[in-house]
């Protein structure tokens, strides 16, 4: 698995394998998406309905600024918690989903 070069402290919980645009990297249990992709240096998170990267911006759930696609479904990045083998795809278009009747799943 890929080394965390942007770890805020030491973790201590379990380190799971999970995928992110079709890459191994490490997570661990109890941690959000967002924490993982920061980690791991990821701050281009989706796309807005002008087609620019945008990166997550309130950090709690509330702007949709951070909505991924974890195996299918779409969720904010911010408060979904990370699972083993958890394929996670960033860079989304958010006016597809915000402006449309897709479920956004909240954990």
């Amino acid at each position: 698995m890929k080394k965390r070069d942007n770890d805020i402290e030491l973790i201590n919980s379990k380190p799971i394998k999970i995928y992110i645009n079709a890459e191994e990297k490490t997570a661990y249990e109890g941690e959000t998406i967002l924490s993982t992709l920061f980690a791991h240096g990821i701050k281009q998170i989706s796309k807005n309905d002008h087609d620019q990267k945008i990166g997550a911006y309130c950090g709690m759930g509330i702007c949709f600024c951070c909505l991924v696609s974890v195996d299918n479904s779409k969720y904010r990045a911010c408060k979904k918690i990370v699972k083993e083998g958890m394929r996670i795809k960033t860079v989304i278009n958010t006016s597809d989903i915000v402006g449309s009747y897709v479920k956004i799943k909240d954990c």
